[in-house]
């Protein structure tokens, strides 16, 4: 994800997720670590990974990226 705060190795977010067609997702991330954007300034790359998930919640999210997936497959790279 992009930020323009700074946070550190082991700290935990809890982020909400705006999925088409879908309720906002709550979900806590633990940070990995960040690393600077050059343009814009002061912007971020914060790698994370997904914590205190229920095995509901976490088979939702992934089938909406494997969806998310196909129709980007599917849009950009079908003959």
């Amino acid at each position: 994800m992009t930020i323009n705060t700074v946070f550190q190795p082991n700290d935990t977010l809890l982020c909400t997720l705006l999925l088409a067609d879908q309720e906002p997702f709550r979900a806590y991330v633990e940070v990995l670590r960040v690393d600077p954007i050059h343009n814009p300034p002061h912007t971020f790359r914060l790698h994370g990974r997904f914590i205190r998930m229920s095995t509901q919640e976490r088979d939702f999210l992934v089938r909406t990226i494997l969806h998310l997936q196909r129709e980007h497959l599917t849009k950009h790279y079908s003959a």
